[in-house]
């Protein structure tokens, strides 16, 4: 299993490590031994909305190579959401590829297009603005 963790400049940290500890850990437990995961990110270093250096493993690559693509959520998504290039980077076409949000995430990948006809949900500071995309409004939060 292949997990591909996607940052960018003004992220929530909470927002990625909270995804990032747990899942890793199904490798270093010996839950998942075979589990390999990347740091994935446009940029060769980035910035967390609190201040801190992150730096990638991989820049650029192709997610589609992945099982699973996590996306978390931060102020940084205003900018991205008008960025027409890192929306094709994470609208990941492979069928064998699983595209998770975490918060303010959905409404990337809702930006991307890749959340048409399919269900979604967010923090309720953004839940409104995921729905106004095509996205199916869930029975609750």
């Amino acid at each position: 299993m292949k997990v591909a963790f996607v940052i960018y400049d003004n992220l929530t940290l909470l927002d990625f490590a909270g995804v990032y500890d747990p899942v890793t850990r199904l490798r270093s437990m010996g839950f998942i031994p075979g589990l390999v995961y990347d740091v994935c990110a446009r940029t060769e270093q980035v910035r967390s909305a609190e201040g801190a250096k992150l730096t990638p493993d991989r820049v650029n690559n192709d997610l589609s190579a992945y099982d699973y693509v996590i996306i978390p959520g931060g102020d940084g998504i205003r900018d991205l959401m008008k960025d027409a290039e890192f929306l094709h980077w994470i609208a990941v076409p492979s069928e064998k590829t699983t595209v998770a949000a975490v918060c303010g995430g959905s409404l990337l990948l809702g930006a991307a297009g890749a959340q048409k006809r399919q269900h979604a949900s967010s923090a309720g500071g953004f839940f409104a603005a995921v729905f106004t995309r095509g996205i199916t409004r869930p029975h609750r939060r």
